[in-house]
């Protein structure tokens, strides 16, 4: 679309190669102009080829960007680092000394490395992470705003079109101190502003749950390897989750908890859930939102170094569930400043642990049901090995038969 020169004579050239005008128009709904760097190249070789076209394309070769995770052409991240002393060449590059001694003609723009900018290097088509956007001086945030603003990075007149999603995080409190300032509301209104809320759903906290575990196999501070308790992810899953569900006069913690995961709870409908939720997010404070207050990830990942950590997990060689409720109650004291934050967090915790001993319950329960293998299934979790010393009655499932000397059964 650029190939011609100018918009015209490039719809020309694509038209006498056969394409139709519908064709031509829904390609040039989609036009951008050429980077400083590769319009520099193409005119040099229009200029050698005295505008024959044919001849330009012997110049020309269409090479395949790789895709690879480490390359950094698809996703960019710019981190917060030390930010007073960063720049926008951090960002945009710069120009660049080691290509200046290569280059002949001084206004080739070439002579500008954009790869240095952490926002250059995913303009074709990329998403660039900005880590902290607020804790960047106001200079970066301008050259933020002249970004979002005319979709191109310009450096010394020399201007490369940006095709880039950015994604920013911040603070909360961070964010309001830059509202508070409104030196630079322009920023704000270009802005979509998302407030990310904790994970209400406790069958996917699961998953994240196993990630704060973690996959490698845990010791003891004596080296000796140390078990994992089948029943801790649930109780942590469910622990924390709990704390992240605000307090409702139609809704009982535990109906709002499965109603989140899209489970049943009694008679109680989706509906019910979904107007308490609507009616919170039309709070003006944030924190009063949904899902919005409540131990978030970190503080599960204290709890859980906390409990490794535990004289009672390196005596016992295990990391017991329910001491998992000993160490959020400590994470809740320790993290939490609020005392009406604390208290609700507390009361959760206990229910939590009632939910957490219901669960044994079912559990050996199941494991004297009739079903042959309920005992391998939940007992064995917990019990090593059962022997039956000169035991006649041994089953084809090699479990020995207790009889009840109450029932007989």
């Amino acid at each position: 679309m650029n190939f011609a020169g100018t918009k015209e004579s490039s719809r020309d050239f694509l038209s006498k190669a056969g394409f139709s005008d519908k064709v031509i128009e829904k390609m040039f709904e989609n036009y951008r102009s050429l980077g400083a760097c590769s319009d520099y190249i193409l005119n040099d070789i229009r200029s050698l080829c005295n505008d024959d076209l044919n001849k330009m394309m012997e110049f020309i070769e269409i090479v395949p960007v790789p895709i690879s995770p480490s390359l950094g052409t698809i996703t960019g991240k710019y981190s917060a680092k030390d930010k007073i002393t960063s720049s926008a060449v951090d960002l945009l590059g710069e120009e660049s000394i080691q290509r200046l001694l290569h280059l002949k003609d001084t206004n080739n723009p070439y002579r500008f490395d954009l790869m240095r900018g952490a926002l250059a290097r995913v303009a074709g088509g990329g998403i660039h992470f900005s880590d902290e956007i607020f804790k960047n001086k106001k200079d970066l945030v301008q050259v933020y705003l002249g970004v979002i603003q005319n979709r191109n990075i310009e450096i010394d007149g020399f201007k490369w079109p940006i095709d880039t999603l950015i994604i920013a995080t911040s603070n909360n409190s961070e964010f309001n101190r830059f509202l508070s300032e409104k030196e630079e509301a322009p920023i704000v209104d270009r802005c979509r502003i998302c407030y990310v809320s904790h994970n209400t759903n406790y069958l996917l906290q699961k998953e994240l749950t196993e990630y704060a575990i973690g996959s490698t196999a845990k010791t003891t501070l004596t080296k000796e390897m140390l078990h994992q308790d089948p029943n801790l992810n649930h109780a942590a899953s469910v622990a924390v989750t709990l704390t992240r569900l605000p307090r409702s006069e139609k809704l009982t913690p535990i109906e709002a908890m499965k109603l989140a995961a899209g489970e049943v709870a009694g008679e109680k409908s989706i509906k019910t859930l979904t107007e308490f939720i609507d009616e919170l997010n039309n709070e003006p404070d944030i924190t009063k939102r949904f899902g919005q207050k409540g131990l978030g990830q970190r503080n599960l990942g204290r709890a859980i170094q906390l409990l490794i950590e535990m004289s009672e997990t390196n005596e016992g060689k295990c990391m017991y569930a329910e001491d998992i409720f000993i160490c959020l109650e400590r994470i809740v004291l320790d993290y939490v400043t609020d005392a009406n934050s604390r208290a609700k967090y507390l009361e959760d915790l206990k229910i939590a642990k009632g939910l957490y001993r219901e669960q044994i319950m079912v559990a050996i329960f199941n494991a004297y049901m009739d079903e042959p293998q309920a005992i391998r299934k939940d007992v064995m979790h917990y019990v090593n090995m059962v022997i039956g010393v000169d035991a006649e009655n041994l089953g084809p499932d090699n479990m020995w038969k207790y009889t009840d000397p109450q029932t007989g059964d």
